[in-house]
Parts: structure tokens; sequence; C-alpha cells
């Protein structure tokens, strides 16, 4: 019979619920600075340096000067970081929309 974990913590925290109630919360806590350091920052650099490398090259005229690139990802991680400290439901609504305009892509390029 499996053991549903989930269902014996249904407190919201994810990971840091299970870590607490396992091996108490100064594990935890240092899970999640090192989550927030590593798990999610690390990420978050790539996906936007990934962005301003295929965003320069898209449009190459915009971008003539080097480096432009590197401050297109760090403009866009700015502007991101501004919009979810608006509110939740700004970021929510923007992360909708964001997620619309990619699936209108999709759409676009799939036929």
């Amino acid at each position: 019979m499996p053991c549903i974990v989930g269902a014996m913590f249904p407190a919201p925290g994810g990971d840091y619920v299970f870590l607490r109630e396992s091996f108490g919360k100064r594990i935890a806590f240092l899970s999640g600075w090192i989550s927030l350091w590593v798990g999610f920052s690390a990420p978050i650099a790539a996906v936007s340096i990934a962005f301003g490398s295929y965003f320069s090259s898209a449009f190459p005229s915009a971008f003539q000067l080097p480096g432009m690139s590197k401050i297109l990802a760090v403009t866009v991680i700015a502007l991101f970081t501004f919009v979810h400290s608006q509110s939740l439901s700004f970021g929510s609504r923007m992360n909708n929309f964001a997620t619309l305009i990619k699936i209108f892509i999709i759409i676009i390029f799939s036929e």
C-alpha cells in the first residue's frame, strides 16, 4: 500500500513542512534559504540570459553594443521582481497574461 506523504501534513509550505516535521525547524529553515539562493536564483538567471541572447539574435540592430543581451536579462529580472512585489493578484494576472501570449505563439507556429 503506497503512503501519501502529502496527506499526512495538510499544511501550506511544501518541502518546508515535510522537513520541519521530519528533521526540525533549523534544517527546514536552512533548506528554504538554500532553495532561495540556489534552487530559484540560478534557473531564473539562466532563463533570463537565454532570453537576452535569443532576443538580441532576433533583433541584432537593436543590440549592437556588446553586453546588451546581459543588460536586457537583468532588466527582465528587475521588471518581473517589481511586478511580483506589487501584489499577489497583480503578479498572478501578469503570469496569466504571459501564459496566454506563450499559448498564442505556440498556436501560431504550430500551423
